[in-house]
């Protein structure tokens, strides 16, 4: 252990003076200027090796002394490659006891612990498919899935905690050759989904690189609704399709706004069809919310319930199946 002091309260108004004190104190010299004052405050300087072969804890001891005359000691204990860990006391003895206690923790591994292992970004796909895509609505893993295979093909041989901005921004207009601006941002979105994922769930990054990539802003499309004789010839349309059930899907979609996942998810039980209410308890804003229900639609489905147990869905794939939750849905 080395320890090193400078001195506090000298004038050092010239050059000469200042180079005798940085000799003295070993080079270790925290100066302050006020006008021609030039005022050294002491350091401690404490360098110690941990047990990690090859790493260093260096503990360095900053007196300050404040205007009205009171002095105070911080210290600051780091290790290299490692966030610093400070604290002020009110005398130098507090400082060294703390340094002596973080030193004990960190060789007991309660502080700056081990870096993981390197992970590739395939390998950590492994993991946040398996953890975190099960969370998601059948529909969304289902969307996903080509997404997440396109990145693991592109990204995947790389370390993750080495994809930087830049890669992502080539990556970027890679896709703006080939594919349309929605596609694209479609496609960088789920792979941000990964990164946070990586920093909030996994904790083995410490950003998200695609918040500093710049995304092109999307096209506001074209806005068209159909007119009274295009919406006739539509359920027209339906009334003679095959499945029984496209009709009263669409007349619903049209009377109600509903989201096609959240149609597909009702159950008769979410129907209260004396008040003329469908009761969405899960939804795309995580909101559960009631959404009115009249007309023709309130109709068709009173007649529908008819035939059905509570438990059924309104419009399945298959018999009481989701057309979310069934693979050809």
């Amino acid at each position: 252990m080395e320890q090193r002091e400078g001195l506090q309260g000298r004038n050092l108004a010239n050059i000469e003076s200042q180079q005798l004190l940085r000799q003295d104190c070993g080079g270790l010299l925290c100066i302050h200027t006020r006008g021609c004052l030039v005022v050294v405050f002491s350091l401690l300087h404490i360098r110690r090796n941990s047990p990690e072969e090859g790493s260093t804890t260096v503990a360095t001891i900053n007196t300050h002394r404040a205007k009205d005359g009171t002095i105070t000691y911080r210290v600051r204990v780091q290790r290299k490659g490692q966030p610093v860990m400070s604290a002020t006391f009110s005398s130098r003895k507090e400082c060294l006891r703390f340094a002596s206690m973080i030193e004990g923790q960190i060789a007991e591994g309660r502080h700056f612990a081990p870096k993981s292992t390197p992970m590739t970004f395939a390998e950590f796909l492994v993991k946040y498919q398996a953890a975190i895509q099960p969370r998601k609505t059948p529909m969304t893993q289902r969307d996903q899935a080509s997404t997440l295979k396109y990145w693991h093909r592109v990204l995947g041989h790389k370390l993750l905690t080495e994809i930087t901005p830049r890669d992502l921004a080539e990556q970027r207009d890679v896709l703006l050759k080939t594919k349309k601006t929605s596609t694209m941002l479609h496609q960088l979105r789920v792979l941000s989904a990964v990164f946070t994922a990586a920093v909030k769930d996994f904790a083995v990054l410490e950003t998200n690189p695609m918040f500093k990539v710049r995304m092109p802003a999307q096209p506001q499309g074209r806005i068209r609704y159909l007119d009274d004789s295009e919406r006739e010839r539509l359920l027209l349309a339906c009334q003679s399709s095959k499945n029984e059930h496209l009709y009263g899907l669409v007349l619903c979609a049209i009377s109600t706004g509903m989201r096609c996942g959240e149609l597909l998810n009702v159950r008769y039980c979410d129907c209260d069809l004396e008040r003329g209410v469908i009761h969405l308890e899960r939804t795309k804003t995580k909101r559960r919310r009631d959404v009115p229900l009249t007309g023709k639609a309130l109709e068709i489905l009173r007649s529908m319930s008819q035939e059905h147990s509570p438990e059924e869905y309104v419009f399945p794939a298959v018999k009481g199946v989701s057309p979310e939750s069934s693979p050809n849905g």
